[in-house]
């Protein structure tokens, strides 16, 4: 009961050979903190509750996980259908639910990072109100059968199935269902890995010069770059062969 903190990533892929099956895991009510992916890939744990104790949330402690329950306690969360909000509602920590639809709250002005990775693989179209000014990185992992999105925000916009900030400096999600995807030569920034967040059918990327070795770096760090994907790179109407599969 002296635990007060859980950091990030505590119980990654904990509680796999479990005999029974799902398990309910309570948290110690001395807890005042949750760290981001604390139970990422905890896929045997069908409930848990957040103690009264716990003020501070970071992330989402719930990606990769298939939680049928989970309840809250503490007085500076809700849960809201079957989303993990701060208890004002204005930033999302996580959506929890196996819908294939999903409407942000219009009391929601912050996305969290890893909101929207827990585990749903079902989810085909979100809806992003008006009152939302801040995307966090990565905010979008995971949502691999996401089919449209829905944006009344003025900070982002949506262009041929990928979702931009309002000035297209910075690419915060594609879902595109083409084999070749072309980031436009405005964007400054990617904000997720690419290797998890681009959609699987994408065969060869045009990148403009000015952010390719960011791009690369963020793929090669969680992928196997050189058998996965071609790219090119643009400047001025010039393109660079630079990696990829010769067949």
């Amino acid at each position: 009961e002296s635990v007060t903190h859980i950091e990030d990533e505590a119980f990654d892929e904990a509680f796999e050979n479990v005999e029974g099956g799902k398990i309910e895991f309570k948290l110690p009510q001395s807890l005042t903190y949750l760290g981001n992916g604390a139970f990422n890939c905890c896929w045997n744990i069908k409930q848990i509750t957040i103690p009264a104790a716990v003020t501070h949330i970071d992330g989402n402690p719930f990606f990769l996980c298939a939680m049928e329950q989970i309840t809250c306690e503490s007085p500076h969360f809700c849960i809201e259908n079957h989303a993990l909000l701060t208890i004002d509602k204005k930033y999302l920590i996580a959506y929890l639910g196996k819908e294939s639809s999903y409407c942000i709250p219009n009391t929601v002005t912050h996305i969290g990072k890893n909101a929207f990775s827990s585990n749903n693989e079902g989810l085909k179209h979100i809806e992003i109100p008006a009152s939302v000014v801040h995307i966090e990185e990565n905010a979008f992992e995971y949502c691999n059968a996401l089919e449209s999105i829905t944006c009344h925000s003025n900070k982002y916009v949506v262009h041929e199935n990928t979702l931009y900030t309002a000035d297209k400096q910075e690419l915060i999600l594609c879902f595109s269902k083409e084999k070749l995807f072309i980031i436009p030569e405005t964007v400054k920034r990617v904000s997720f890995f690419p290797y998890f967040n681009f959609p699987a059918n994408i065969k060869c990327f045009l990148v403009p010069n000015a952010i390719y070795d960011d791009f690369k770096c963020a793929y090669e760090d969680f992928g196997d770059f050189d058998s996965h994907i071609i790219i090119i790179t643009y400047e001025y109407g010039v393109f660079t062969y630079r990696e990829g599969i010769s067949n």
